[in-house]
């Protein structure tokens, strides 16, 4: 039941590993609203719950918000938020709302289960030039990913505008995601060779899964 608030967290104008400028691991009730979160080289806000391929421990990240931030990042690689937990309750019923998130390098990310994202703005995603390939396929405002795990978790009324990658991306092969009453504007920009085949995409779904299983599963898409 922490709260941080009306804070300045800026990581300065070098890069020293992959490092988050805020990170819950193992805490719920946590209110983080009303901060300028700037030049993170990972996460400018990560939700981090058990993943056993990283990390062993039983922790939690449940019922935490995040809002009313403004998130935005001159280092060469980065992401404004993330939502990590590998299993049903690890990072579970997390909001993540109205928030203006503008000239960062990667996509945010929603894995856990039953978090909402919404009433968000997204300008300027732009791809990395930290990775060898660019990284344009992140290069969207937000991917729900089964890498990890992701399952009844809602992305809707946001507004995205200007991305290099997709606007937003689905690959999970799990059920019940929910992508509604998105705006999403100029998305698909980068036209090198790493984008090919991604120029204009609003919307991508695509199958990814363990051990080489490529599915989608059974996710809501509507009035987008």
């Amino acid at each position: 039941n922490g709260v941080i608030q009306y804070n300045e967290i800026n990581g300065g104008t070098e890069v020293q590993g992959e490092r988050d400028s805020v990170r819950i691991k193992d805490g719920n009730g946590w209110n983080i609203h009303h901060n300028l979160v700037a030049n993170f080289s990972h996460d400018g806000v990560n939700l981090m719950g058990r993943i056993p391929q990283w990390h062993d421990v039983e922790a939690h990240v449940n019922n935490n918000e995040v809002h009313h931030n403004e998130f935005f990042n001159d280092l060469p690689y980065g992401r404004a938020f993330g939502t990590q937990g590998n299993g049903l309750g690890y990072a579970s019923s997390n909001k993540i709302y109205d928030n203006y998130i503008h000239d960062v390098q990667i996509n945010s990310k929603v894995q856990g289960d039953h978090n909402e994202v919404f009433n968000n703005v997204f300008l300027n995603v732009r791809r990395t030039t930290a990775r060898s390939n660019n990284e344009v396929f992140h290069a969207g405002r937000i991917g729900v990913h089964d890498y990890i795990y992701s399952v009844q978790n809602k992305v809707y009324d946001n507004f995205i505008a200007n991305t290099d990658g997709p606007g937003i991306v689905m690959n999970g092969h799990e059920d019940g995601n929910e992508v509604r009453n998105n705006t999403i504007i100029n998305s698909g920009m980068y036209r090198g060779s790493q984008g090919a085949g991604l120029e204009n995409i609003g919307l991508y779904i695509f199958g990814r899964g363990p051990h080489l299983e490529r599915s989608v599963g059974a996710h809501i898409f509507a009035q987008n």
